[in-house]
């Protein structure tokens, strides 16, 4: 299943104006002593299915938003896909720092991009984290190594509620009409639902 960052909700994906400047940037919150500390910070909870009993799964997921990718990162991303090299890729993703996905009490893991994009539907969040590679899938030679990203949806409404979709495992690639896609490992997403705005 191909899911474009261009393509509407409807269709498996979310819209994204890639190559436009941000319809929404929000005012940064601020802490106690006057220092910028994000942009946007959620909270909610992944669910999906499992093969153990139970079936369903869930645990906490938390999203800290510091900025959103800029026009030129994101020309950046578009230009080493079109040069088909992924490593080049993952190793300028692994040095961008946008925010920060925590799920459940792991150790939160960096945003390496993040697009905002508005639609008749609402407002939504496109978030893509580098997803640590074990020994085990690189020595094994398991497929899952060449999708090294996990891609984050967001629909959020007016007062920042919403809900979501989790790809665990996904790998970015240009399109045919020069857009940027994801293609995920799993058929299922997992749901990301309860979304708000984080406390605290």
């Amino acid at each position: 299943m191909r899911n474009r960052l261009s393509s509407v909700r409807a269709h498996g994906a979310l819209a994204l104006l890639l190559l436009s400047p941000l319809s929404f940037v929000p005012a940064a919150h601020a802490t106690e002593n006057g220092n910028t500390s994000y942009l946007e910070a959620y909270q909610g909870t992944v669910a999906g299915l499992t093969h153990r009993l139970p079936r369903l799964m869930s645990s906490s997921i938390k999203v800290r938003i510091n900025r959103f990718s800029t026009e030129d990162e994101t020309q950046t991303i578009s230009s080493l896909l079109e040069k088909k090299t992924p490593e080049a890729l993952q190793n300028w993703l692994g040095d961008r720092l946008l925010g920060t996905v925590q799920i459940g009490e792991t150790l939160p893991q960096p945003i390496a991009a993040a697009w905002s994009f508005e639609d008749d539907a609402g407002r939504h969040l496109v978030i893509v984290v580098p997803r640590p590679i074990s020994i085990r899938e690189v020595f094994q030679n398991r497929r899952s190594v060449d999708y090294p990203y996990t891609v984050a949806q967001l629909d959020l409404e007016a007062d920042g509620h919403g809900s979501g979709e989790l790809n665990a495992a996904a790998r970015l690639r240009m399109a045919k009409d020069g857009s940027i896609e994801f293609n995920p490992l799993g058929v299922i997403p997992l749901r990301i639902l309860n979304l708000r705005p984080l406390e605290g």
